[in-house]
């Protein structure tokens, strides 16, 4: 409504100014008269249209509104039914509550008693199995102790039967050095020979080359002497010893180095025999240490009582879980309605909020407790699997081994190897 009556405000100013500038102006045009008339009556028109489709819709909102007041009035007339419904139900619902609050007093200080009963022995319990373990690791110190002993008295003489061995190999390569040595110097000796045998051979090549001129083609040849063939044979023969020494010196450089390449050969066998034999030493003491191990868990084995007593501390703490979970399940039997129920007291219902907490928490405890006794099982079986696998390894023992040996080598070769790889990508990269 507002804008419709500021339109038809706009509209009578229009009209105003037009019937102010006609009186100004008498001569205006027809035409113009004409064109101004019909866009009012255009305006109009409009306008009437906007009324209507505005009227329509506010009638469709009233049949609407009609509607849901209905509606309401009807659901408003069904609320007290449905409300008397329901505090009856309610009613009915805390009267049988209440009848069912005194047995289940009694059962809850049965079951507090019971408890609390089961609590003791459980702390008893504890308070033995305590005891049997403070005995056992007292007793697994002894043992372990004797074992580091004895692991280090055999690793002690390992290395005084390796020592020995180490002095005997110097001793026998410094021998072998004195004999190469000795040698060396002899291979020297007739090298100088060799030599001198060569220069005397041209110095006697060319002594005969100048002995026959070539400048007398023409002079016949005189039959060589009884003393001129013995000195050429005696040549020939020299000549020949010579070769043969020359050749020989020949054999005995390749001979040298073949005799270097055993020796070689003969001292990277002998680092792989010393590095088998620390390792097989390394494995004997271990297999040593297991056997101790083996020898303790028979002796664990062997005392009869402390497993009879462990086993009967056992059958007493299940024999308690299942009471404990025979108390905590539902009773079968529906409880007795009596004929007049009556409204239990205040202090009542505290007391028995306060015994459901109590037995909540004791609860709780006897869970944690459940969830201790699982866990200590658990590392018992995990223990055992170790000890059999020979993975197991004692608390406060030391397992003795050399800086240098296989695994080291290896380790120490692989890690040389992988050093060169990042020099080399990191040269590339560059």
């Amino acid at each position: 409504m507002p804008i419709l009556s500021s339109r038809m405000m706009a509209t009578a100013v229009k009209r105003d100014s037009l019937t102010a500038e006609l009186e100004r102006d008498p001569q205006f045009s027809t035409a113009k008269r004409h064109h101004f008339t019909q866009l009012f009556a255009n305006s109009l028109l409009f306008l009437w249209k906007q009324m209507e489709a505005k009227c329509k819709s506010l009638r469709t909102q009233g049949s609407d509104s009609q509607e849901t007041k209905t509606d309401l009035q009807n659901a408003h007339s069904q609320l007290p039914l449905s409300t008397a419904q329901t505090i009856s139900s309610q009613k009915s619902l805390l009267n049988s509550l209440t009848s069912r609050t005194f047995p289940l007093k009694s059962e809850l200080a049965a079951t507090q008693s019971l408890t609390s009963s089961c609590l003791e022995s459980i702390h008893s319990l504890q308070d033995q199995l305590d005891e049997l373990q403070e005995a056992k690791d007292e007793w697994m110190r002894g043992v372990n102790d004797q074992q580091d002993l004895g692991v280090v008295q055999e690793e002690l003489k390992w290395q005084a039967e390796y020592l020995r061995q180490v002095e005997g190999t110097n001793v026998h390569l410094n021998a072998e050095l004195v004999m190469l040595h000795e040698r060396h110097v002899s291979i020297e000796v007739l090298r100088k020979q060799n030599r001198s045998l060569e220069s005397k051979l041209t110095y006697t090549k060319a002594s005969t080359n100048t002995a026959i001129p070539s400048s007398q083609p023409s002079i016949p040849l005189k039959v060589p002497t009884m003393s001129e063939t013995h000195t050429l044979a005696s040549l020939h023969l020299s000549h020949a010893t010579l070769l043969e020494q020359h050749d020989l010196t020949f054999h005995c450089s390749s001979l040298k180095a073949e005799l270097e390449a055993e020796k070689e050969g003969r001292r990277k066998d002998d680092v792989r025999a010393c590095l088998a034999e620390c390792e097989v030493g390394f494995l004997k003491t271990l297999v040593v240490s297991y056997q101790a191990e083996e020898l303790a868990i028979d002796e664990l084995k062997v005392d009869e009582l402390k497993v009879q007593r462990i086993n009967d501390l056992e059958t007493l703490s299940s024999d308690h879980k299942s009471t404990l979970t025979s108390l905590l399940s539902p009773s079968t039997t529906p409880p007795s309605s009596p004929s007049k129920p009556t409204q239990p007291s205040p202090s009542l219902l505290a007391e028995l909020e306060s015994l459901k907490s109590k037995f909540s928490d004791t609860e709780k405890t006897n869970e944690e407790h459940l969830e201790t006794i699982n866990k200590l099982e658990q590392e018992l079986f995990e223990l055992s699997g170790e000890i059999a696998g020979g993975r197991h390894v004692p608390p406060k023992t030391r397992v003795l081994q050399l800086i240098d040996n296989p695994k080291q080598q290896w380790f120490d070769l692989h890690q040389s190897t992988m050093d060169k790889l990042k020099e080399e990508n990191s040269a590339l990269l560059k």
